[in-house]
């Protein structure tokens, strides 16, 4: 499977200060994990982080491609 960023999230990504690490640990082991209501199809999923805040991603998966969308930290 293909991993795709989006240049909207590489932007958010950095914006926030956000690890490949997190993205990582919010897509697979979330907190929170649901439909998008602003995207069809994608889900929106969350962890808590080492430092306490929580990361959230939005991303579209299909068979060949895992598509993040956007992303942001909350502490």
């Amino acid at each position: 499977m293909r991993i795709v960023l989006s240049e909207h999230f590489k932007t958010e990504m950095a914006a926030d200060g956000i690890t490949l690490e997190e993205i990582i640990r919010a897509w697979t082991a979330p907190q929170i994990d649901r439909p998008s209501r602003d995207h069809p199809g994608a889900r929106v999923r969350a962890a808590t982080q080492a430092d306490g805040s929580r990361v959230t991603v939005v991303a579209r998966e299909t068979v060949s491609a895992l598509t993040f969308i956007t992303c942001w930290r909350n502490f």
